[in-house]
């Protein structure tokens, strides 16, 4: 097979996969989580808090670890978070012959 026939057929084969249900559901998820404004700015204020947690001291870095632990699990509990983490899981699987094959 000549590296032309090869490159057509890898690229047959990423068109084929980026057409997979699964993969547009995914795509459609994450730009879903992207676009969410409310989600966007929970996970900023809890990136902020954490980077600022070096500064404080005593029971005010103690509660910064709790309001960061509390931000944390309100993004991770909403409905938009949980599907796009379980269809990435399912995407990574589906991937995973190929990742193990070492290509």
């Amino acid at each position: 097979m000549k590296i032309e026939d090869c490159q057509k057929e890898a690229e047959k084969l990423l068109e084929d996969f980026k057409n997979l249900d699964l993969v547009k559901r995914y795509q459609a998820a994450k730009k879903s989580l992207e676009e969410n404004e409310r989600l966007s700015l929970l996970k900023k204020e809890r990136e902020d808090l954490q980077h600022s947690l070096r500064f404080f001291t005593g029971e005010e870095k103690k509660e910064g670890f709790e309001k960061a632990r509390e931000l944390e699990k309100q993004y991770q509990e909403d409905p938009l978070v949980i599907n796009y983490e379980t269809l990435k899981e399912e995407v990574y699987q589906l991937l995973a012959p190929l990742t193990e094959a070492n290509l």
